[in-house]
């Protein structure tokens, strides 16, 4: 669990700042809401903006139709960047799974030279681990034939 944890937090804790750590990382959170919270209220009125002029020449209930457009534009896009963010984030971890499975893997076999004398049977267990580790990396997903 002490891998996941920032380095300096680690620190930190060991010699008893905790607090300033906690009041940077509040600071840093607030400072980020704050810029995505102006950040989208000019984004809306720069649509706004482009509505109001887009009715100048296009009418409004057009003009209000392209802004609607741009909106869902955006949430699709949105919905499409999270989707990605989540289908590399599975993959990753599906890898990690398989990695760490081939080490055990390996290092049962190495064990298991030491357990094991008889070779049919080390042969019998490598094989065995080597399907364990072929069902790791293929997520486990068979292919049924009609």
């Amino acid at each position: 669990m002490l891998g996941r944890l920032p380095l300096n937090l680690v620190a930190g804790l060991i010699a008893g700042e905790a607090g300033g750590w906690v009041r940077k990382a509040k600071r840093n959170a607030l400072a980020g809401f704050a810029i995505a919270f102006f950040g989208v209220t000019a984004w809306a009125l720069l649509v706004a903006a482009a509505v109001a002029l887009a009715a100048e020449t296009h009418g409004l209930p057009a003009s209000l139709l392209a802004g609607a457009l741009m909106f869902l534009a955006l949430a699709v896009l949105v919905v499409a960047i999270v989707k990605i963010v989540d289908w590399r984030n599975r993959a990753a971890e599906r890898e990690r799974r398989a990695r760490t499975t081939l080490m055990a893997s390996a290092a049962a076999a190495v064990a298991s030279t030491g357990v094991i004398r008889s070779r049919p049977l080390l042969f019998l267990v490598l094989a065995l681990g080597a399907g364990v580790v072929a069902g790791a990396v293929s997520g486990g997903r068979h292919r049924q034939d009609p």
